[in-house]
């Protein structure tokens, strides 16, 4: 932690400036004397934050959804700091406004980083670099804004250094008169368009897309200032964000003739035109991967320059080539390991993938999450006696495939009727399948999902033949099944799919259709596990499979799910 060390002169009783390398902060010249909140000097009332009194706060601290893992732990360290010397939990939330997962706006907040909030909207307007950063008063609200997460860091070390270390266990007061900000030299900046410093532009987004969207702009924001230290505004085209020059994505002012014919046959180009850069695609996932195309462009070339003109062509892969399993431990749901598990699935943007243990709760915030490219199918268990019912859920991009037809049936003896179970089983177990077309091509593929109990191999060996029952009766397409077995490898029941062949769909385990593979459990038990029991099985002659991987690790010592996510890269070689 960076040490900020307030130097006393003996004859200048005024505010001092400390100096940092590429610019100064300020503090406050001497202790404060608390006992009242009126200006000395002027008799005027200075607003002052009491944050927390006798142990006691209303306070909640607010990072961004869209947060780097730099300014998530950035948070987390205001957050024990607080805890550790003052003696005092304040709960951390994110940006994200949802009223039934407890997600709202609260009168008195602790704005770290960033976020969609208007007061830090408001703060980091006044930031000109990527080395800047100011904390602040905003009404009851405490905000604290940066021009990169390396600068957030540095804010948050300088405020734990000069109120919470030195504070007074138990209080926390922050008054107007403490406010101190950074601002060192613009930079500028390593990356030029058209003439035009990076600094000097803003970014546009449509004000069409969703969440997972506004993600990922808030990620590439955030890259530019880490690359090149500027801090871009953002606005949609009702707004204006104050710059000269725009990035803009998905939306510009060129006519529809204009556009249309910029693109013209490709799914995507990235171009500049009129001091522009803009960032265009035939659809939204075009658009999406626009965005990434041009992160690895300037991170693979350091320096650069784009001149007026320039275009390049964004080739979209709109074939099916991957799919992954993950079992989110439904029962739980912490905003912090639903955020996080969430940003796996963007990490890896499997084309479809199934989710086991997926309560409505989270069926709504994932929906929310990816909603912009993804849709998805899957009855819920309904079994009574349950405080929630859950979702054998399966997600699948809706710009690579088409729904074509899906269904949920019961693991038992009555497949069709909802909630019935075998007697051997300990819980209502289910399948969701859907058979998908894939748009580019027609081909067909279908994905099945599902989750066999945990009580024992009697169970499970009854609700396996069901479930191969089911997929024989689907028809003769492509098959993905994935799902939560609760069986080791090389278990009778792992045996039982991989050689049902005999009577039954050929199936074989993906895992052992590449040598690019993991061998990473996919049970974590939230870090003390150590078994592998998900997996996605396919059926033979119609993959070749290029990767197999297992996500086994934690984030900011956050682990997403007691099952790490599965995944896989395939190409679909059947003509189907």
């Amino acid at each position: 932690m960076k040490r900020y060390i307030a130097i006393i002169s003996a004859v200048l009783q005024m505010s001092l400036l400390l100096f940092f390398c590429t610019g100064c902060v300020k503090f406050s010249p001497k202790p404060r004397d608390t006992s009242t909140t009126a200006d000395t000097e002027t008799g005027c009332t200075v607003p002052m934050l009491n944050i927390i009194e006798n142990g006691i706060t209303d306070y909640v601290i607010i990072r961004a959804e869209s947060s780097t893992s730099e300014e998530t732990a950035t948070a987390a360290d205001f957050r024990n700091a607080v805890s550790q010397h003052l003696g005092t939990d304040i709960p951390i939330r994110t940006d994200l406004l949802n009223e039934k997962i407890g997600y709202t706006v609260s009168e008195k907040e602790i704005l770290i980083g960033n976020t969609s909030r208007a007061e830090s909207v408001a703060a980091a307007a006044e930031l000109t670099g990527g080395n800047d950063f100011r904390i602040s008063i905003s009404g009851s609200k405490l905000v604290i804004v940066a021009g990169s997460p390396a600068a957030l860091t540095e804010a948050v070390d300088a405020f734990i250094e000069r109120y919470i270390i030195s504070g007074e266990r138990g209080k926390l007061i922050f008054m107007k008169t403490d406010e101190f900000s950074k601002y060192p030299e613009n930079q500028s900046g390593e990356l030029t368009i058209a003439g035009c410093g990076i600094g000097s532009f803003g970014v546009v987004c449509s004000t069409g897309y969703g969440k997972l969207m506004e993600l990922k702009t808030s990620e590439f924001i955030g890259f530019i200032a880490s690359a090149y230290g500027f801090n871009l505004p953002q606005s949609d085209s009702t707004t204006s964000n104050g710059k000269q020059h725009q990035i803009y994505i998905g939306e510009c002012p060129l006519t529809e003739v204009e556009k249309a014919t910029l693109i013209g046959d490709r799914d995507a180009v990235v171009s500049v035109k009129n001091g522009d850069l803009l960032l265009l695609g035939k659809d939204l996932y075009a658009v999406y991967e626009a965005i990434g195309m041009i992160e690895e462009l300037l991170a693979a070339s350091g320096s650069v320059k784009l001149d007026e003109g320039w275009t390049e062509e964004v080739d979209v892969n709109y074939l099916a080539n991957s799919a992954m399993t993950y079992n989110v431990l439904g029962g739980s749901r912490t905003p912090e390991r639903m955020e996080t598990l969430a940003g796996v699935i963007r990490e890896f943007m499997p084309d479809s993938f199934g989710t086991q243990e997926l309560k409505g709760a989270w069926l709504e915030y994932l929906t929310l999450q990816l909603g912009d490219i993804y849709d998805s199918v899957g009855d819920e268990a309904c079994e009574t006696g349950y405080s929630e019912t859950q979702y054998m859920r399966i997600f699948y991009n809706k710009y690579i495939y088409s729904l074509v037809d899906s269904g949920t049936l019961w693991l038992s003896d009555t497949p069709e009727i909802a909630g019935s179970k075998f007697s051997e089983s300990k819980r209502v177990r289910l399948c969701t399948w859907v058979l998908l077309e894939e748009k580019a091509t027609g081909r067909k593929l279908i994905h099945v999902n599902t989750h066999l109990d945990n009580s024992g191999d009697s169970a499970r060996f009854m609700q396996l033949a069901v479930l191969l029952d089911i997929i024989d009766g689907l028809g003769d397409y492509p098959v993905i099944l994935s799902g939560d077995f609760n069986a080791k490898e090389f278990s009778s029941i792992y045996n039982s799919v991989i050689y049902a062949g005999k009577n039954h769909i050929t199936l074989h385990d993906s895992k052992y259709l590449t040598e690019n593979r993991s061998t990473w459990r996919t049970y974590n038990g939230l870090g003390e596990g150590n078994s592998i029991i998900d997996y996605i099985f396919l059926s033979e002659g119609d993959f070749s499979v290029g990767r197999y991987y297992v996500n086994d690790r934690s984030y900011n010592g956050v682990w997403p799910s007691d099952h790490n996510a599965v995944f896989i890269e395939f190409k679909l070689i059947t003509t189907s």
